[in-house]
């Protein structure tokens, strides 16, 4: 079974759905193209619904949850981590954030191909890459 369309031909949208990239247990994410200015993005969609008006269900506290992340992953900057384009809400009411869609391995298969020594990885690299994904927490938390 596939997933319902967020947005389709008799929803004028910015965005197209082009596949599914990954999914956890926040959300989806999609890749999307910006029909606006004409370039690919990573969208990731909500997993909940948007709580109802006097709702405290566990439902709507992950709502707030996946908007905070959004707003607050908006005012990072730094090299290590993914800016955020856009936020707003998708037919249906789940709300989406959009960033640039990032190209590359998992650190568990850069871990793996160290092992190997595949594609140019080596034990000291993938040390480094280790060093940078550090960095990039660290800053996240001292703000």
């Amino acid at each position: 079974m596939s997933d319902p369309p967020l947005f389709d031909h008799r929803t004028p949208s910015r965005y197209a759905i082009e596949s599914k990239v990954a999914q956890g247990g926040m959300g989806v994410i999609y890749r999307v193209v910006d029909r606006e200015l004409g370039r690919t993005v990573a969208m990731k969609v909500s997993g909940t619904a948007p709580p109802r008006e006097g709702d405290d269900s566990p439902g709507s506290s992950e709502h707030e949850r996946f908007v905070a992340e959004a707003k607050v992953t908006a005012q990072l900057d730094h090299p290590g981590i993914v800016p955020v384009h856009d936020l707003g809400v998708a037919p249906g009411g789940k709300p989406y954030f959009t960033m640039p869609l990032v190209k590359g391995s998992r650190l568990n298969e850069v871990f793996e191909r160290s092992r190997r020594r595949e594609d140019g990885w080596n034990l000291s690299r993938a040390i480094g890459a280790l060093i940078k994904v550090c960095q990039a927490v660290a800053y996240a938390h001292s703000k």
